[in-house]
């Protein structure tokens, strides 16, 4: 047996015939890999304890001894399942060679013919093997993705113990097994994004993915095509087909955020996937079939849209099998106090202010928050950031919060 210290890719070479064994490390040489060697089974495996390859090449026809070509291979299979192996064998053992793949071997090749076809496969084994070890880390990162995102979507983040959000609680679990399409409607900053992953994370769909769109972030050209996707050269810069939010969504749901704002067009065609469940790619002509779940939000009067003709009736009705209407924070200020204890607990790591007086507490609770909760959210963050210590005082507010009197 024989190793080389290297960093390049290191291939076990294991056949009883030192002819072959040493024209296999040859030839493996000259393709730019290290060679450890191996005359039999034993020696096999004691190097892959010694030091795990990349690859290994297996003589099928090695004599049994302690662990012939086959029994080696099993156990290969079972303790290093991972790491691919080629078999070399000549054609009159094609049949126990398939049997080997079968076993799980990567691939075999004729010993007659190993000088052109073993550094291609051990290249192909390589390469797949790599492909594998980036999936598996890819699908690690996504499993941690979707955990957080079910952290951060969970019910217990929309916080509120007042009789209106505990009727958004009952109603959003009521809601979120169906595939009703929900349409989510409060003022600006009072948590309709929030409500949207609820919806997702605890319904139907909850495996496949959570897609957010906002509406009124991109002109009508622009969000066509990040619904939709594109085919390549259907406009000036797209060099290359890009699948669109909906084909993104297949399997999951859409959150279509500000849908108010959406332009009469796209209107149209966000219809067709409601009615049809298809659509073309801009550029495109063949259609595109989904299965999504729309939620959508808005802060507009849908209504006093669709009567000055700005919004489409049918659309509506297809949007809102189910309203959730959120009340804007003036409106529960009994939750104000949870609100600012879970936002400071969230910043207690990055700023200063961990808490807030009891003054502070009945002038936040006495504004009306235009801003809703992502208002007070902004607000305590600049106040922790300020603070001088621990606590949180009406210095650290901004005057639009305070009262003449408050000190």
């Amino acid at each position: 047996m024989s190793h080389i210290e290297t960093d390049k890719p290191l291939i076990l070479v294991a056949d009883d015939e030192e002819q072959a064994r040493q024209f296999f490390g040859e030839w493996l040489a000259e393709a730019g890999y290290a060679v450890a060697l191996a005359s039999d089974g034993d020696e096999a495996l004691a190097a892959m304890n010694e030091r795990l390859s990349a690859v290994v090449i297996l003589d099928l026809k090695m004599p049994p001894g302690t662990w012939g070509g086959m029994e080696t291979l099993k156990i290969l299979r079972q303790k290093y399942a991972d790491i691919p192996v080629v078999i070399v064998s000549n054609k009159a053992e094609i049949r126990r060679a398939i049997d080997c793949v079968r076993l799980g071997a990567f691939d075999f090749v004729d010993k007659a013919e190993a000088g052109n076809e073993l550094p291609i496969v051990v290249g192909n084994a390589l390469r797949l093997r790599n492909l594998e070890v980036r999936t598996a880390s890819l699908e690690a990162q996504n499993l941690l993705y979707r955990q957080e995102e079910e952290r951060r979507y969970g019910l217990g983040q929309i916080i509120g113990g007042s009789d209106a959000m505990q009727r958004i609680y009952r109603i959003i679990e009521r809601v979120a097994p169906t595939d009703a399409a929900v349409l989510i409607t409060g003022e600006t900053g009072t948590g309709k994004e929030l409500v949207a992953g609820a919806l997702h994370y605890l319904g139907l769909k909850k495996d496949g993915p959570f897609i957010k769109v906002n509406c009124a972030a991109l002109p009508e050209t622009l969000l066509e095509a990040e619904l939709f996707g594109h085919e390549k050269g259907a406009f000036t810069g797209a060099t290359e087909r890009r699948m669109g939010r909906f084909e993104l969504a297949h399997n999951g749901t859409i959150f279509l955020d500000e849908i108010g704002d959406m332009s009469l067009t796209t209107q149209a065609k966000v219809l067709r996937i409601l009615q049809e469940k298809e659509f073309e790619r801009v550029g495109g002509n063949r259609p595109v079939r989904v299965e999504v779940r729309v939620v959508s939000a808005t802060n507009r009067d849908l209504g006093a849209l669709i009567e000055q003709g700005l919004f489409r009736e049918d659309l509506y009705y297809r949007l809102n099998d189910f309203v959730i209407e959120l009340p804007p924070l003036r409106e529960r200020r009994d939750d104000i106090p949870l609100l600012v204890q879970a936002f400071l607990e969230e910043f207690a790591d990055k700023y200063t202010g961990r808490r807030v007086t009891p003054g502070v507490t009945k002038a936040l609770m006495r504004y009306d928050w235009p801003g809703n909760v992502r208002e007070l959210k902004k607000v305590l963050m600049n106040a922790s950031i300020m603070a001088t210590s621990e606590t949180i005082r009406f210095e650290d507010l901004p005057p639009v919060v305070l009262k003449p009197g408050d000190k």
